[in-house]
């Protein structure tokens, strides 16, 4: 536990504050079991979190002999959904909560971020003699790949064309008589996710590169380069991979059995020697597979009308889901999962809570699963932040970020203080699950090892 000192914390000086963070604990190495074996990942369920959370609260109060403090729980994409889903599940626990980013919309097929990613690049002026705007040179530059893509003869050109992009850059491995219909659909995920990378964080105050270079205006500037199109992606697949993930590459993943080894890897200890870093990314990679593939969904696809076209079907993630956890994680068990819980949290219009206040920035591709039903009764407070993307409130401010963030922040910090600092006599009729000590005030920082 240490002392308030963040954007959001110290809202109340007649409060003594604290901050505790906590990691979900398949995002990181294993302790227990030490792997991502099945047996393993079913304990790894949003339920199963938030009833860790209230242990943890509990045991803390508890251990401690807190008299009735308010604890507020904070998180960010994921994270924001369980928060979200704890003052739902647990209300007596906690006074209320923040969830940035939260996407409690569990969305099987989850197209919508396709379409946010376009409307981002269609908002980004660019300047071109065709008179083209950024998201029509995009659609235009995957439509003639999609094309090429169903031939054996333009295939072929695409392997040639990349290897005249600079610094000898190259499909890995390239399209051949092997190349089988998962390995175009998942050139296309892998293609998508150049996209992906540069725009779910554009403008973020994360660091210098969501301030800098993972940006929408980096994006379209480099879509928008005179010559061919083909060309400009894949000088933005470098840029992407050099500037925004900090790993130069020389060659385009392009095998679906490659990609889902690298997935199937379960034991840490028997990864062999390497970083820490690289073992702990896959298991946060493969813990959130699972829990996309046995529940919560949001399976990227591009089954809407949007800029990537039918490149991406849902069948392609029922195969992924199949291939990294066997046979009997197949379609069936996929869409039953995900409709359980659809059907437990009551559908994404009937949530249930209180105190709860939900950011979301409109250039944030997950915005479109978010919750905006304002009810000042129950004390449900929306914040919408135009120009921003994901989880931008939670980040430092700094000059030049978006123009609505800070009018955002202060709506957060005025929920926040109505809870914290609210006096004894007016806890009587606020929404239930508040508790009246003004005595001692925790945010509870809920986090993953990676984010979505």
């Amino acid at each position: 536990m240490r002392k308030a000192r963040t954007v959001y914390e110290a809202v109340c000086d007649r409060v003594e504050q604290g901050v505790a963070q906590l990691k979900h604990v398949y995002f990181l190495k294993i302790s227990n079991s030490g792997n991502l074996e099945l047996d393993s990942l079913r304990l790894l369920t949003m339920e199963q979190a938030l009833a860790d959370l209230a242990y943890f609260i509990t045991s803390m109060n508890q251990k401690y002999k807190y008299n009735n403090p308010k604890w507020i729980t904070f998180g960010g994409s994921y994270p924001g959904a369980l928060s979200a889903m704890f003052r739902s599940r647990y209300p007596e626990l906690t006074a209320g909560a923040v969830a940035s980013s939260a996407p409690l919309n569990f969305k099987l097929d989850f197209y919508d971020y396709a379409d946010v990613v376009q409307s981002v690049l269609s908002q980004t002026p660019v300047q071109n003699d065709a008179n083209l705007r950024c998201d029509e040179l995009v659609r235009s530059a995957i439509s003639q790949m999609q094309t090429l893509s169903l031939t054996k003869e333009g295939r072929a050109q695409l392997n040639k064309q990349m290897q005249t992009i600079k610094d000898h850059f190259s499909l890995s491995p390239p399209f051949d008589d092997k190349t089988t219909k998962q390995d175009i659909a998942n050139f296309f995920g892998n293609v998508f996710n150049i996209f992906q990378g540069m725009i779910q964080y554009t403008y973020d105050g994360r660091n210098e590169v969501s301030k800098q270079y993972s940006t929408a205006r980096q994006a379209c500037d480099i879509m928008n380069k005179p010559g061919d199109l083909i060309d400009n992606v894949w000088e933005l697949a470098k840029f992407e991979a050099d500037k925004v993930d900090g790993d130069p590459i020389d060659s385009f993943s392009n095998s679906y059995t490659a990609d889902m080894d690298f997935y199937k890897q379960t034991d840490y200890d028997k990864m062999g020697e390497g970083a820490a870093s690289y073992k702990e990314s896959i298991f946060s990679q493969s813990g959130w597979y699972w829990l996309s593939c046995n529940e919560m969904g949001y399976l990227q696809t591009t089954d809407g009308d949007s800029i990537f076209g039918s490149t991406i079907p849902i069948n392609l993630f029922y195969d992924m889901c199949t291939d990294m956890f066997g046979p009997a994680i197949n379609a069936s068990y996929v869409r039953d999962g995900n409709k359980a819980v659809v059907a437990s949290w009551n559908g994404v219009d009937d949530f249930d809570a209180t105190n709860l206040c939900l950011p979301n920035g409109k250039f944030d591709p997950w915005s479109a699963l978010g919750y905006y039903n304002a009810d000042k009764t129950r004390n449900i407070v929306p914040v919408v932040i135009e120009g921003a993307a994901h989880c931008s409130d939670m980040y430092p401010v700094y000059d030049g970020e978006p123009a609505a963030l800070p009018e955002a922040r202060q709506k957060i910090k005025d929920f926040l203080s109505g809870i914290i600092c609210m006096s004894t006599h007016d806890d009587a009729d606020h929404p239930r699950g508040s508790s009246s000590s003004l005595s001692l005030g925790f945010l509870l920082i809920i986090s993953l090892f990676a984010l979505l």
